[in-house]
């Protein structure tokens, strides 16, 4: 496959572009909470608003890096964005559940296009894993910004005249998503791999290697499912929304420094062995936050379970 040179600027506007059209993603455990409380519904169907979401971006990854992996980036970056934006706008304003649904299937299909997309970049550049380091830990560091931010986004409608706790988290994500479209100008573009004199074919992936990818999705999908109801958990023993927020905001820290470090000295390692000790970690840490009875267990359980993958 045909590598590409990306300069220290070129790797910073890739990843800002992806983290700030990403950011509703990043903050779903706070969304499961605010759709009950604007909607009068419980957490069941929250939950399945938020899922329909996930699904979208999981069916917008795949359509970019399967279907239309040939589609120009450019394109691709400018209408998410966009679209992410209005939606996100619009969304403020709906009355009904359902209705808020429907509108998050776009949002998302078009967040797992713009990832897919910069991950194709990522992949095909010249230090790939030291790239996808910066990547992670840039995802971090923008966690420690939302563990802080929307909390009080929370609360925008009792200073601005929106109609609900909900309307103050799409706001917040439309000023990031917006805020992404300036560095579509300097994002990179890999040329097509068809274009490219001499690339050598794409390599044959063994079907065992699949299965062991798969068993990997299915680790993470856990993992995320319990995840968007971390927030829940927390409110559950009687933790306030900002201290929550502190929580996560701890966990990002550490998902700051623990990519980077991947990123420079993780392919020197057995991988094997690694990913059966982190897979390992995460089962555990996964049933200490789910069963955290105390506020203490929780902050010292969730920033763990957070970081592992």
């Amino acid at each position: 496959m045909h590598q590409i040179h990306l300069r220290g600027m070129q790797v910073v506007a890739l990843t800002a572009l992806m983290i700030l059209a990403f950011t509703g993603s990043l903050g779903l455990p706070f969304n499961i909470d605010a759709i009950a409380k604007s909607f009068g519904v419980g957490n069941s169907e929250a939950g399945l608003v938020v899922s329909f979401e996930m699904l979208a971006i999981a069916i917008g990854t795949l359509a970019i890096g399967v279907v239309a992996r040939g589609a120009p980036a450019r394109r691709i970056y400018a209408l998410g964005i966009v679209v992410i934006v209005l939606l996100n706008l619009l969304c403020m304003a709906v009355g009904n559940l359902w209705l808020l649904a429907a509108l998050r299937v776009p949002v998302g299909f078009c967040r797992g296009a713009i990832v897919a997309t910069v991950m194709a970049t990522a992949a095909r550049s010249d230090r790939p894993e030291s790239t996808f380091g910066i990547i992670n830990a840039s995802v971090g560091a923008m966690g420690i910004v939302i563990g802080v931010v929307l909390p009080q986004a929370l609360l925008l409608h009792d200073w601005l005249p929106l109609p609900t706790q909900l309307a103050g988290l799409y706001l917040v994500y439309a000023v990031f998503a917006a805020a992404a479209g300036l560095f579509l100008a300097a994002v990179p573009v890999a040329p097509p791999i068809e274009s490219v004199p001499g690339a050598a074919p794409a390599a044959r992936f063994p079907p065992r290697r699949w299965l062991g990818l798969l068993g990997l999705g299915l680790l993470f999908f856990g993992h995320g499912v319990l995840g968007v109801f971390i927030v829940n958990l927390g409110s559950g023993i009687g933790m306030a929304m900002q201290h929550i927020g502190y929580v996560l905001s701890a966990g990002a820290v550490l998902g700051v420094a623990v990519p980077l470090l991947a990123g420079q000295y993780g392919v020197r390692v057995p991988a094997a062995w690694w990913v059966t000790t982190l897979a390992a970690l995460i089962v555990a840490f996964a049933f200490l936050v789910a069963t955290a009875g105390t506020p203490t267990l929780f902050a010292l359980s969730v920033p763990l379970y957070g970081v592992l993958p």
